[in-house]
């Protein structure tokens, strides 16, 4: 899961997506991990975003794991290289990794972009946009959910 900063559309993707992958039964077989191609690591998970997601019924337990360990990470190519999937919130951030990182073999057939996972869900074709401070966990969680097969195949 990747954003700019690592902050805010990330911290939602990983939570809910942990949450999805607990309720599959497949929490220990996959490691969710996310990053910015700008992180900073003097950033910190708001109240109001774990009120948001605990809203939509994510697990104290994973909130508090995450909220705990949380540190903004940069996207490297570490992680890029261990990574099956990669999903970008903009169409920038994955030109970036593929500027950065093209020499990584199969690159490309990791990259999805959220909004490709929307168009399917009959949405929009827009970058997913930075949203401080707005509510889309229930958006995340339909477009996740409905996808959820094909993101962790």
């Amino acid at each position: 899961m990747v954003c700019q900063k690592n902050i805010n559309r990330r911290v939602r993707l990983e939570l809910i997506m942990r949450w999805l992958l607990q309720q599959h039964a497949l929490y220990k077989e996959f490691r969710v991990v996310s990053a910015g191609v700008e992180a900073d690591q003097r950033r910190y998970i708001s109240q109001a975003l774990i009120d948001e997601v605990r809203m939509v019924g994510v697990p104290k337990g994973i909130i508090s794991k995450v909220k705990r360990d949380y540190r903004a990470k940069f996207l490297s190519r570490e992680l890029v290289e261990r990574a099956e999937v990669i999903i970008f919130a903009e169409e920038m951030q994955a030109l970036q990794a593929k500027h950065d990182f093209g020499d990584i073999p199969h690159l490309a057939d990791k990259i999805v972009l959220y909004r490709s996972l929307i168009r399917h869900d009959g949405g929009s074709e827009v970058d997913f946009a930075d949203t401080w401070g707005t509510l889309l966990c229930d958006e995340i969680v339909m477009v996740l959910t409905n996808n959820f097969n094909s993101i962790i195949v």
